[in-house]
């Protein structure tokens, strides 16, 4: 998926706009978002798997053993406050993909399009009205004057994206499936 994230860059400039310390993202990610409750839970560590633990303190001494702190949101809550907060939910994208002449964003990928979880409830349907999903096998006529299938008018294949087309040679906005 990263592979993808990368292929959409135009400009490596865009990787140079990025904050080059920790501190900066952090100060943008607070400005963003709410705060919210940080757990925490001290966590017993296994002085043996510790490879930095200095060797003096993987040997019992009748101390209490090493132990580290572990600390996390609760996603539920995290997830709640990044869709409330309005400067994010302005920017996020909901919907099927869209198939576009030159992909910028990560719903023009295929990996959103070959998703049935990003579709927001749009779907692609089959004659009798239920919903083609990625991955559903199905019989379709050929319609391709360069498919040498002149015996047979059918052909089988499995679906591997399903979105909106917004290339220079289509309908705009037209659903369309890939097999």
């Amino acid at each position: 998926m990263l592979l993808e994230v990368l292929k959409l860059l135009k400009d490596l400039n865009d990787i140079k706009r990025l904050p080059k310390a920790l501190e900066s993202l952090k100060k943008s990610f607070v400005n963003q978002l709410p705060l919210l409750q940080q757990r925490k839970r001290k966590v017993d560590l296994v002085p043996e798997k510790v490879p930095t633990l200095a060797a003096s303190a993987k040997v019992d001494g009748g101390n209490s053993p090493p132990f580290a702190w572990a600390y996390w949101f609760d996603p539920t809550c995290l997830i709640s406050s990044i869709l409330s907060t309005p400067s994010i939910k302005g920017q996020m994208f909901f919907g099927m993909a869209h198939f576009v002449d030159e992909p910028q964003e990560f719903y023009h990928s295929m990996s959103w399009a070959s998703s049935i979880r990003l579709t927001s409830g749009e779907y692609a349907y089959y004659p009798d009205h239920t919903p083609i999903f990625p991955s559903d096998f199905v019989q379709y006529i050929c319609q391709s004057p360069s498919c040498p299938c002149s015996k047979e008018a059918t052909h089988r294949g499995r679906v591997y994206c399903v979105g909106k087309n917004y290339t220079s040679n289509a309908i705009e906005g037209e659903v369309t499936v890939l097999v």
